[in-house]
């Protein structure tokens, strides 16, 4: 049921991530290849050749566990580190951009190419974030939009195949006589924390949509009789 609608939001969810994948290794080289620029141009600022040294490493640490990770996304212990390694990203990026810029402010750039090159990393970056944002955003509501077209549609489900669905309600009946003979209490379904979201949703749209029908109902209550009024008063000044 609904395989082409799932089959379109897993292609979606597959093309997101893999344009997120390589972004990231595009932007973090840029940022990379500035930082090293910065250290070639700062040997002789021992204090910024050091910051910029410390966060390079750092930085091409960071890059190659992203890589090495981005396979293997259901070890917890893997998770675990992506997870402090997206952190630790987005604290170098500031780092290196912060230090960029403060230096720019009190030693001044060191040619046209520091400054173009520096604005363009920058901008790399910030478009970056809003990517992630957006992309976070929208695979979000896609999630609910998914769940709640299968809810939607679950009754079309059931009577698309009835012969499961008949068995499948003959073993649950079958299954609460079982658990009442035994004296077993049967545990209540919980819905997930989407699943509950969607369904507040529902209750709270469906209020508001009844309030307005009973509104509208209202309003073409008071034409009618309105309409009533008007004929039966011109009724009485004809006679």
């Amino acid at each position: 049921m609904l395989d082409r609608t799932r089959a379109l939001i897993d292609k979606t969810l597959k093309d997101l991530a893999r344009v997120s994948y390589w972004l990231t290794i595009g932007v973090q080289s840029l940022l990379l290849a500035l930082n090293v620029y910065k250290i070639v141009i700062n040997v002789e600022r021992t204090l910024y050749f050091v910051f910029y040294i410390v966060l390079g490493v750092v930085s091409i640490a960071n890059l190659i566990l992203f890589i090495a990770t981005y396979r293997h996304k259901k070890h917890k212990m893997v998770v675990f580190f992506k997870r402090i390694g997206r952190y630790v990203k987005y604290f170098v990026n500031f780092c290196i951009i912060g230090l960029v810029l403060f230096e720019f402010a009190t030693v001044g750039a060191a040619s046209n190419l520091d400054i173009i090159f520096s604005t363009i990393s920058i901008l790399t970056f910030v478009g970056q974030i809003v990517f992630e944002i957006v992309s976070a955003m929208y695979i979000h509501y896609l999630g609910l939009f998914e769940i709640a077209i299968e809810k939607d549609f679950e009754f079309i489900k059931n009577w698309s195949d009835p012969k499961t669905t008949i068995i499948k309600k003959a073993g649950n009946i079958f299954s609460s006589i079982a658990d009442k003979i035994h004296g077993v209490e049967k545990e209540e379904a919980t819905l997930s924390e989407k699943e509950q979201y969607i369904e507040n949703l529902t209750d709270d749209y469906l209020q508001k949509n009844n309030e307005k029908k009973e509104e509208m109902r209202s309003v073409e209550k008071e034409k009618t009789k309105d309409s009533f009024k008007r004929i039966f008063k011109k009724r009485s000044k004809d006679e």
